[in-house]
């Protein structure tokens, strides 16, 4: 089954339920990457902290792969506003997102007289010195 990829989190969540389609646990995949299993935790919790070359070898051996599949783009006739036939081609691939649309034409704003001038505020002498408080 292919799955889309919206999120990056959404990979986490794919990557947890093939392996438990496949029955195995953190602790046993990990050893079988020769990691711990708090890694295996880590990487479903954040896959972007991992190499592609690394991802790859997961996806392996939970029996998936790695697929970029180019979306079509719609055609100059479709973006010209030809709406029937962009209709048509993109019932034709269901993969598409891709949305024609025409820009709207630009308009000047003018300032609304309520709006009042940002007040420069002043700090304190040293205040580069002081380090934050708490945890960031």
């Amino acid at each position: 089954m292919d799955y889309t990829l919206n999120f990056p989190q959404h990979l986490g969540l794919y990557l947890k339920s093939l392996r438990k389609a496949k029955g195995m646990s953190q602790a046993g995949l990990a050893s079988l990457l020769q990691v711990t299993q708090s890694r295996i935790a880590a990487i479903e919790k954040d896959p972007s902290a991992v190499s592609v070359g690394q991802m790859m070898a997961i996806l392996e051996l939970l029996g998936a792969q790695l697929v970029v599949r180019a979306q079509t783009l719609p055609t100059e006739a479709a973006l010209s506003g030809a709406a029937p036939q962009a209709d048509k081609s993109m019932s034709k691939n269901k993969q598409s997102t891709v949305v024609a649309r025409q820009a709207a034409p630009a308009q000047h704003l003018e300032p609304r007289p309520s709006a009042q001038p940002l007040k420069h505020t002043v700090l304190a002498d040293g205040w580069q010195g002081y380090k934050p408080q708490g945890r960031w």
